[in-house]
């Protein structure tokens, strides 16, 4: 059976990216439980411009210090992200750990930038829609 699922990402109260998606409760419920396991994981962040502030965006804090066209490993442990990857800032490989996010919400968070993920493996950015995908 095929529902859609509403997802939100709000911050400071407002309301900054809603979407649907089809997925059955399952195939949700068998992704947010790999995350919860603390299953290692990887975000890919697409290599399009507009996005990062490296591929010719007017704002020079899009999605921060990461990086387009990098791949990132992602632990959920202990209620925190464990996230590592290149750096755009340190010019270097290096790991961060936050907490400002639940799998259960239907949010990841990557050195805490929050994004939503569906079950098709997409990431969502509240600002810049689906930025890259999620493997386990």
């Amino acid at each position: 059976m095929k529902t859609i699922r509403f997802v939100s990402i709000l911050l400071t109260g407002a309301t900054v990216l809603s979407f649907a998606t089809p997925a059955s409760a399952d195939s949700m419920c068998d992704l947010i439980g790999k995350i919860e396991a603390a299953n290692n994981f990887t975000v890919t962040f697409d290599k399009v411009g507009g996005k990062f502030n490296d591929s010719g965006s007017t704002d020079p804090l899009a999605l921060g210090t990461l990086k387009a066209g990098e791949t990132y490993q992602v632990q959920y442990f202990g209620g925190q992200y464990i996230t590592r990857g290149f750096n755009k800032g340190t010019n270097t490989v290096i790991s961060f750990s936050y907490s400002n996010a639940s799998p259960n919400e239907g949010l990841i968070s990557l050195w805490g930038r929050l994004f939503a993920f569906d079950t098709r493996g997409n990431v969502y950015d509240p600002q810049y829609g689906i930025v890259g995908t999620l493997h386990f």
